[in-house]
């Protein structure tokens, strides 16, 4: 992780927990899609969306096992962000780190201060910013101008395997060339073929911070699908209305497409990222991108890693929480009914839980067996759903404490 990212994330609000958005729930298996078997319409789509890289002029994606490290929000909210981008980059065929404990290369960073961040990464960690001809382009990668926004360091691999970082700067050492010295040159091996020379494209390390103060009213299940997106892919425009229906879109300004979920769009491209040539050229990369992504859409072909369906139990919203130093008694009362319909409700989640497991394991045969994806997602549910009760209790049992000091009794 970079040191500056602890020292820089502002503590904010918790966000709510998703409702009916599990964070193993994707579209289930068997989606009858229409309206997407024109050709000519994916291929619009892929090539508006993703943006190739400065040096090579490719499509990057990861090569290294992803590590996603969420900061800025309470432990059970930021585990749901960083599970849930574990949970969508298997399920498209990303490499995962599936170390407990891994050295970050995803930073996501809610903060209140998106700029001061900034300021700091551009003093003390500018590489991370991205390629940069110039410094006057390097201050412009640092502004933030976006409520959820992402800088990608990329790099590229040779036949080889010999990778570097995408950098504007000047190389030490150096080559020589027919009797010259070209001392800022890089020695590199490519195939030379005309389909591809075989040099790829690659993520090093992403950042993506979520200012707290614009993504206000959003959900938190909405929220860690965009960010899911942008770890997985560096995009073209932000501000674009996609013309198939994309998760992007829910930021993008007058846009009538807007969604809150990521789609079987979104999946089927990533698939298609994650399954293409990254040694071809960037017009064959695209192209790859749409067979697959046609294919996957027109055969129904979306769903989770192991095509379990999406749980038909329904997570209570988490209760946001109050500063009882500076409440009333009747704000305050009215937090601890929250509190406790939360509990209630969130019991209740959970019977349902693992009622659900019960009753599939009932309902198997020797024909179709249980899954046990099935209790792993689950209880994979139950535990998230008691850290946020544990949360909960914790915070208004503070807010109790904080109204009591705030007002002695007589």
């Amino acid at each position: 992780m970079l040191p500056i990212m602890a020292a820089n994330a502002q503590p904010v609000p918790p966000a709510k927990p998703p409702v009916n958005s599990p964070a193993t729930g994707l579209p289930v298996e068997n989606v009858t899609v229409t309206g997407f078997k024109s050709r000519e319409v994916i291929n619009k789509f892929v090539k508006s969306f993703v943006a190739p890289t400065a040096i090579n002029g490719k499509i990057a994606r990861w090569e290294r096992n992803i590590c996603p490290l969420t900061v800025g929000q309470p432990p059970a909210i930021a585990d749901y962000v960083t599970q849930r981008m574990k949970h969508i980059a298997a399920t498209v065929g990303a490499p995962v780190n599936p170390k407990p404990s891994c050295s970050p290369n995803v930073e996501i960073v809610f903060t209140t201060v998106p700029q001061d961040l900034l300021d700091n990464i551009l003093e003390h960690d500018a590489d991370y910013l991205g390629y940069a001809e110039s410094s006057a382009r390097r201050k412009e990668l640092a502004t933030v101008t976006r409520p959820i926004q992402a800088w990608y360091l990329t790099e590229t691999k040779d036949l080889n395997g010999l990778t570097k970082i995408d950098t504007a700067q000047r190389a030490a050492g150096g080559v020589s060339l027919g009797g010259s010295d070209l001392p800022f040159a890089i020695a590199t091996r490519s195939s030379g073929n005309l389909t591809g020379d075989g040099m790829q494209s690659a993520f090093n390390n992403i950042i993506i911070v979520v200012d707290f103060n614009k993504v206000k009213g959003h959900k938190i299940g909405a929220l860690a699908d965009y960010i899911a997106m942008l770890a997985l892919t560096q995009l073209n425009s932000l501000d674009t209305c996609q013309n198939l229906p994309s998760i992007v879109n829910m930021m993008a300004a007058d846009c009538d497409q807007k969604v809150e979920d990521l789609t079987p769009t979104d999946l089927a491209y990533l698939r298609g990222l994650y399954q293409m040539d990254s040694g071809k050229k960037l017009v064959l990369q695209r192209n790859e991108i749409a067979d697959n992504m046609k294919d996957t859409l027109n055969q129904g072909r979306i769903g989770g890693a192991s095509g379990v369906a999406e749980t038909r139990c329904i997570a209570p919203d988490q209760p946001s929480t109050i500063d009882g130093a500076t409440s009333n008694l009747d704000q305050l009362n009215h937090s601890i009914n929250e509190a406790k319909n939360f509990m209630v409700k969130s019991d209740a989640y959970q019977d349902c839980l693992g009622g659900e497991i019960d009753a599939q394991k009932i309902a198997a045969t020797p024909q179709k067996p249980f899954d046990e994806a099935i209790t792993d997602r689950n209880l994979t549910l139950v535990v998230a759903n008691q850290k946020m009760k544990e949360n909960v209790g914790s915070s208004i049992n503070a807010a109790i404490a904080a109204y009591k000091k705030a007002h002695p009794d007589p």
